[in-house]
């Protein structure tokens, strides 16, 4: 039985902002795939792991993780986006954006 722990771990982030946002902070250990290349990258996603995507704000995450629901990836969005993330003083990175 997976416990919530183990599952989180599991998580695969994908940052959909462009590398100028990126290049500002994005979510430590994130995974960059640009909204504009995402549908030509959905199969580089793993179909066995759960997958939350994250934005500036949460609208265009929202979007994607629909799409990608459909496409059969179990997905979701960060509510609020990089924005909730900086507020909630989660870790964010610089390098390698």
């Amino acid at each position: 039985m997976r416990t919530p722990e183990s599952r989180a771990e599991r998580l695969v982030l994908v940052d959909v902002r462009e590398s100028t946002d990126r290049a500002k902070g994005f979510p430590a250990g994130s995974r960059p795939v640009p909204l504009d290349e995402l549908r030509a990258r959905l199969g580089e996603l793993p179909p066995d792991m759960p997958i939350a995507f994250v934005c500036r704000s949460g609208r265009r995450s929202e979007m994607v993780a629909d799409l990608a629901w459909e496409a059969g990836l179990e997905a979701s969005s960060v509510s609020g986006g990089m924005e909730a993330w900086r507020t909630a003083g989660l870790e964010t990175d610089r390098s390698g954006a």
